[in-house]
C-alpha cells in the first residue's frame, strides 16, 4: 500500500537498482571484478542519493547507473525469440490437443445420418463428371474427390500403400507390377473395398485402357473431440463418445460397418449405456432401466425419422431378440451406432472400459457443407 504514496522517481529508483542487482548476480561469472565494482558502486549511489531526498542528484545517480548498466545487459537474439516463439507455441498446441480439444474423421458410416464416414460413389462408364470448376467447389465444400483412372497399358496391382498429407488428407499410392506408381486422393480401405470402393486390391489385373477407379470418394466427417468435460461430469448416457479399441476383446474381428471393414484405434459411437443400467432393445426403439430412452438422439435414432432406421436386434451378442436385457457393469459403457443396422458396437463386442474413454464428439469442423457445427 505505502506504494501507492511513493513519488514515480524513487518507484523507478527501486525498479533500476533491482534489476541491476539481478542482473550482478546472473551475470557474476562474465562480468570483470572491475565492471562487478563499478555497477555495484552506481547502485549504492543510486540508493544514497534515494534517502538523501532524491531530486536532480538522484536523477543524475540514476542516469550513471544505466550507464554503467548497459553494456553488460545481453543483446537480444532473433534467433533465439523465435526459437522461444516456435517452442511456446508448440507447446500450447500439444496442451491443447492433449487435455482440451483433439481432431478425430470417422471413417464409417455407422453414426449416419448424424456423423458421415467416407462415401464412395462409382460412376458408369457413360456417367459424365462434373465441370472443373464445380468439382473443386464440391472439394473444399463436401470434402468430395472426383476420379476418372484408367490404366495405359494391362497391368496388375502389387501393392497399395496409405499416405497422409498434411496429417489431414488421405491418400493411397498404388504400386502396379510393372513398376509404374500412382497415388489417389481416396483412402486404401475405400480404394480395395469391393463392395462399398472401387475393389483395386493387390493381385487384381487391369486390361490395357481399363478404369481403375471412375467416381467419387466424400471425406467422412472431421470432428473436435472435447476431452476436458468429462474430468468435471461423469460422462451421460445419449454422449456421443469417442474412444480407444485398446484391451477390448474380439472389437473388429471381422465386423463390418455399412459394408466396410472395421479398422481404427479409435472409435465414435453414442453412449447408449453408463454403468449400472439395463438395456433393452425392442426394434427400432432402445429401453434403458425397462422405459423407453427419451434423450434427444436415442429418441430420434428410435423415431425411424429423417433418415434413421431405429435400434435393431441384430445375431450379435447381446440384445439379440426383444425380450433380452443386459445390465452395464461398473465402470463399463456400452457403445450403440446410431446407424444401428450397420454398426460394429457394444452389441457385437461388449462395454468399453471407463479408462478407454477419449472425450465427447462436439463439433464438425470440416466438411463444410455436411454436417458442420455441434454434434448431439
Amino acid at each position: 500500500m505505502l506504494s501507492l504514496f511513493t513519488s514515480r522517481q524513487s518507484r523507478q529508483s527501486r525498479t533500476l537498482v533491482r534489476s541491476a542487482r539481478e542482473m550482478i548476480h546472473r551475470r557474476r561469472d562474465l562480468l570483470s571484478a572491475e565492471a562487478a565494482a563499478e555497477l555495484e558502486g552506481a547502485a549504492d549511489l543510486v540508493e544514497r542519493r534515494q534517502r538523501e531526498g532524491g531530486g536532480k542528484p538522484l536523477d543524475d545517480a540514476m542516469a550513471d547507473l544505466e550507464k554503467a548498466f548497459v553494456p553488460h545487459t545481453p543483446k537480444p537474439s532473433p534467433v533465439r525469440e523465435w526459437t522461444e516463439l516456435v517452442v511456446t507455441a508448440v507447446a500450447v498446441v500439444v496442451a491443447f490437443r492433449t487435455y482440451l480439444l483433439g481432431p478425430f474423421q470417422i471413417p464409417t458410416g455407422s453414426m449416419q445420418p448424424t456423423l458421415n464416414g467416407n462415401i464412395v460413389r462409382r460412376f458408369a462408364p457413360d456417367q459424365p463428371l462434373p465441370p472443373a470448376p464445380r468439382q473443386w467447389w464440391e472439394q473444399f465444400w463436401n470434402g468430395r474427390v472426383y476420379l476418372d483412372v484408367t490404366t495405359p497399358g494391362a497391368d496388375r496391382v502389387a501393392g497399395l500403400r496409405p499416405v497422409k498429407r498434411l496429417r489431414f488428407f488421405d491418400y493411397t499410392t498404388i504400386q502396379w507390377a510393372s513398376g509404374r506408381t500412382e497415388t489417389l486422393h481416396i483412402p486404401l480401405a475405400n480404394l480395395a473395398d469391393a463392395g462399398n470402393g472401387f475393389g483395386v486390391f493387390p493381385g487384381r489385373e487391369f486390361r490395357a485402357g481399363e478404369t481403375v477407379a471412375r467416381g467419387y470418394v466424400q471425406a467422412g466427417d472431421h470432428v473436435f473431440v472435447d476431452m476436458a468435460s468429462w474430468h468435471f461430469r461423469a460422462p451421460r448416457r445419449d454422449d456421443v463418445m469417442v474412444f480407444s479399441t485398446e484391451g477390448i476383446p474380439g472389437i473388429g474381428a471381422g465386423q463390418v460397418e455399412a459394408g466396410q471393414p472395421v479398422r481404427g484405434e479409435h472409435y465414435i459411437k453414442r453412449m447408449g449405456g453408463t454403468p449400472g443400467t439395463e438395456l433393452r432393445i425392442d426394434s427400432p426403439r432402445l429401453y434403458v432401466n425397462g422405459a423407453l430412452a427419451t434423450e434427444k438422439g436415442l429418441a430420434r435414432v428410435g423415431s425411424m425419422r429423417d433418415g434413421y432406421g431405429g435400434y435393431g436386434n441384430l445375431r450379435a451378442r447381446y440384445l439379440r431378440t426383444p425380450g433380452e436385457t443386459f445390465t452395464v457393469p461398473a465402470d463399463e459403457y456400452f457403445a450403440l451406432g446410431d446407424n444401428s443396422y450397420n454398426s460394429s458396437d457394444s452389441r457385437w463386442w461388449g462395454t468399453v472400459p471407463g479408462k478407454n474413454l477419449v472425450g465427447r464428439g462436439w463439433f464438425v469442423y470440416w466438411p463444410l457443407g455436411n454436417h458442420f457445427g455441434f454434434i448431439d
